[in-house]
């Protein structure tokens, strides 16, 4: 009877010790999983939290960041799946409502992204990367006001927070709020000076101004960060026909469409819109 007991004690260390050397080993693969990650080895993360996962199958972070890792490949599916499953492990895992909620506004659900974004609220009402992200939701859903709350929000908690700024300067240019839209994007600017949205928003800005070459030279400081960046060719070429260079013009717009399709109605709009100015003033 003794023996038996004996041996039944040994079966259940030896279980925990076994289930403690598992989970002990997926985490290690997690952690060489995000180093992969971080150096942009997404192949190589992407085996290392698969094989976390296998070892340990409830370990929330291994399916956040396998998602994290989805998400930046742009597999929105999959990594909504992921951090899912996640979020059914560990129902408060902010991070991982977080990433859910940015593959959700990428893929235009922005309902749900909104619903994911006042979960992360409810559970921390500092974490200010929820309230941009909720902000950019409703601007997209033209719910202009709430965005600018929202924008606000993450600046009280947060004072340096360029995609704020930045966002928040986007939407007061299309409330016609153009200074206050600079000011916004001066700030955000000089808190991340490779912000190539807010050089962008700022060129339009100052073209709205009349500021035609200091929008030359924030359209050209978005080509000299990204030299494929469309929309920059697109607002150097509206200041160019505004200026009466038509050729250089031109060729900026010829390389606006070879890199961007999208844009030509843009641009169409933009001409019909100079034609009708011009036939106004014979």
């Amino acid at each position: 009877m003794v023996l038996r007991t004996i041996l039944l004690w040994l079966c259940i260390v030896a279980t925990q010790t076994i289930q403690a050397q598992t989970s002990r080993s997926g985490r290690l693969y997690t952690e060489r999983g995000k180093q992969s990650f971080a150096k942009g080895d997404f192949r190589g993360a992407l085996i290392d939290f698969d094989t976390a996962i296998k070892f340990d199958p409830t370990d929330a972070s291994a399916y956040y960041n396998r998602g994290v890792v989805l998400l930046t490949e742009g597999k929105l599916d999959l990594a909504i799946v992921d951090f899912s499953t996640s979020l059914e492990i560990s129902p408060s895992f902010v991070l991982a409502y977080d990433g859910r909620a940015n593959a959700r506004l990428r893929k235009g659900d922005l309902d749900e992204a909104i619903a994911d974004l006042n979960r992360i609220v409810d559970l921390d009402s500092r974490y200010a990367p929820a309230y941009v992200n909720r902000g950019v939701a409703f601007h997209l859903k033209g719910d202009l006001i709430a965005a600018i709350e929202d924008f606000d929000n993450a600046l009280a908690i947060n004072p340096r927070l360029a995609e704020a700024y930045g966002d928040r300067g986007t939407v007061r240019m299309i409330l016609r709020d153009i200074d206050a839209a600079i000011a916004d994007l001066d700030r955000a600017i000089s808190i991340n000076p490779g912000m190539i949205a807010a050089f962008n928003s700022r060129g339009i800005a100052r073209l709205e101004r009349g500021r035609f070459q200091d929008a030359i030279t924030d359209f050209e400081k978005v080509m000299q960060l990204d030299p494929g960046n469309a929309l920059a060719y697109l607002g150097r070429g509206i200041v160019l026909m505004l200026q009466n260079k038509k050729a250089d013009a031109e060729k900026d717009f010829q390389r606006c469409l070879k890199l961007d399709r999208s844009l030509q109605r843009a641009l169409e709009f933009f001409r019909g819109l100079r034609e009708r100015t011009n036939r106004s003033k014979l």
